[in-house]
C-alpha cells in the first residue's frame, strides 16, 4: 500500500505506511530481524526518493545494523553498497 500511495504521490499517506510497517515488524520480530532490516531499507529509499537525504541514511544505517548483526559483511554486502553509492552521491552533491 505504501507503494502505492508513493506512486500516486501522496507522499504523506506514503511515509505513514512505510514507519507503520517498519514498526509493525519490530514489534512482531524485534528489532534485529531481517525483514525489520528490510522495512528500514523500504524506509530509506522513501526518503531518498523524496530527497530527504538526512533522513535516509539514518535508515540505511540502522538497515546494514541489522543485517550485520544477524548475517555478517557477506549478507550486509548489497545494502552497504547501495547506502555507500548514496553517500557517495550525497557528498558529491553537498559540494
Amino acid at each position: 500500500m505504501a507503494v502505492l500511495a508513493y506512486r500516486q504521490r501522496d507522499l504523506t499517506k506514503a511515509e505513514q505506511l512505510y514507519l507503520k510497517a517498519l514498526k509493525t515488524y519490530e514489534t512482531l520480530f524485534g528489532a534485529s530481524h531481517p525483514m525489520v532490516g528490510d522495512a528500514l531499507t523500504n524506509v530509506a529509499q522513501f526518503y531518498k526518493g523524496t530527497k530527504q537525504n538526512d533522513k535516509a541514511v539514518k535508515y540505511y544505517q540502522r538497515a546494514v545494523d541489522v543485517y550485520t548483526s544477524q548475517f555478517g559483511a557477506v549478507r550486509v554486502l548489497p545494502p552497504l553498497i547501495v547506502a555507500s553509492c548514496f553517500l557517495t552521491f550525497r557528498f558529491a552533491e553537498s559540494r
